[in-house]
């Protein structure tokens, strides 16, 4: 009765949502989600879009991808367009509203560059009939390049894209057949070319700790990829996930182990980058100054985002929900409601002190020691496991013993009054960060 009452002060369509919804816990959190949008509190204006598609899946991958014929794509589109409108209509507080202008814009994958010309059209044309894109700080699209053509990126900057982040992960044939991946070297060298042509900005990604991989190939690699003068660069160190080709094989003892240190590959890695005025400002990420990724950054600030499509994410400042991962699963899903309500997860006050310290720290900025703690964290709820607190620093003072063990360590330091890695502590931050969570 209340969340009648309160939607009818409100004056949102409670009538559409009984229609979908089966109990009262459904229309609860619908009408808590508008009270958020309504009150200000959300200002998602970050918009991820999933695009599952592969020409072939990678023996290392287990993201939401598949192979499919340019039939299945369009169906995608279609349901894509069903889980806009269906989110608009009820309320969804991370999506951005109707009409309202978005920061950043992120085609994610799968490789979105495998769509047809004629479908990134109408994507477009749908995309710009929701948000205004006029005041975009960063549009990116990602690709790989087996799909990447001329044709595609002057397509992409009149649509007003701004970045391409490509997969590169070897230049080594053996190796990106090792990986699964759909190219030889010659393709990928032509399409670096088309990049540096392409008057965007352009971000490559590598992965260490590969199979049989040395040192020395590593750098060899990282070395080829600075000199094509990227704007960003992003590498990553190999984890074989359960249930992927990689998985199977390393279980059966045929997939062998890398032939040198994984942390002298990521310590001397940042240190060429370094030489080449590509600085580290993320754990894993990596630019010329003032191209930072600007879309992940926000991410790592834990602002709110929508994502779209099948295996995407959203958030919107305090609950976390995700849609189904695999395609059909998602467009059943979006033929019926369009949000799953039962994947969601609500983040505690701990909760989210825990996620600021983790992501504050894979950051160079580091954890702000003078930020405020506002415990509330867009609702009005208190945890009886947090102590009464004012600022970061305050929280800290508790856990001064472990920060003084990692400083001594000299993994971590204080400068300009932020807890910031150092040294060896980029390679500990997952162990420091536990250490100074809330238990």
């Amino acid at each position: 009765r209340h969340a009648f009452t309160f939607c009818s002060c409100i004056r949102t369509k409670c009538w559409h949502l009984s229609l979908h919804s089966r109990n009262l816990q459904s229309i609860i959190v619908f009408c808590e989600r508008q009270r958020n949008v309504l009150l200000g509190k959300v200002l998602s204006k970050t918009v991820y879009i999933h695009i599952p598609f592969c020409p072939k899946v990678c023996h290392y991958c287990d993201f939401a991808v598949l192979k499919a014929s340019s039939l299945v794509h369009e169906q995608w589109f279609e349901a894509f367009q069903v889980e806009v409108l269906t989110k608009l209509e009820g309320g969804f507080a991370a999506i951005p509203r109707r009409g309202s202008s978005l920061d950043t814009l992120y085609f994610g994958g799968g490789t979105p560059s495998l769509l047809s010309m004629d479908l990134w059209t109408r994507l477009f044309k749908f995309i710009n009939e929701i948000w205004d894109l006029s005041k975009l700080r960063e549009m990116t699209v990602e690709v790989n390049p087996e799909s990447l053509s001329l044709d595609k990126i002057e397509l992409w900057r009149a649509k007003g894209v701004t970045r391409i982040s490509m997969g590169v992960q070897s230049f080594d044939n053996e190796v990106l057949e090792l990986l699964g991946r759909a190219y030889q070297v010659t393709i990928l060298e032509q399409s670096l070319t088309l990049l540096q042509n392409s008057g965007l900005q352009f971000s490559l990604d590598l992965m260490f700790g590969l199979p049989g991989q040395s040192l020395k190939g590593f750098l060899s690699d990282l070395q080829r990829i600075v000199d094509v003068q990227p704007d960003h660069v992003s590498f990553y160190g190999l984890t074989i996930e359960e249930n992927t080709l990689f998985d199977q094989w390393r279980q059966k003892g045929k997939l062998a182990e890398p032939l040198d240190d994984e942390d002298l590959m990521y310590e001397q890695g940042v240190q060429l980058l370094l030489e080449n005025n590509i600085n580290r400002y993320e754990l894993s990420n990596f630019s010329q100054p003032g191209s930072e990724a600007i879309h992940n950054t926000k991410y790592w600030n834990q602002e709110a985002y929508v994502g779209l499509g099948p295996g995407a994410h959203s958030y919107d400042g305090n609950v976390r929900t995700w849609n189904p991962k695999k395609l059909m699963e998602w467009m059943r899903e979006v033929s019926t409601l369009g949000t799953d309500l039962k994947s969601q997860e609500t983040l505690s006050p701990k909760d989210q002190l825990n996620e600021l310290i983790w992501l504050s720290l894979r950051q160079v900025k580091g954890l702000n020691l003078g930020l405020e703690i506002n415990f509330e964290f867009g609702g009005d709820v208190k945890s009886d496991d947090l102590p009464k607190i004012k600022t970061m620093k305050n929280y800290l003072d508790s856990k001064q013993e472990s920060v003084d063990k990692f400083k001594d360590q000299q993994m971590l330091k204080v400068e300009n009054n932020h807890l910031k890695l150092t040294g060896r502590g980029w390679l500990m931050m997952d162990e420091i960060a536990i250490e100074l969570f809330v238990a």
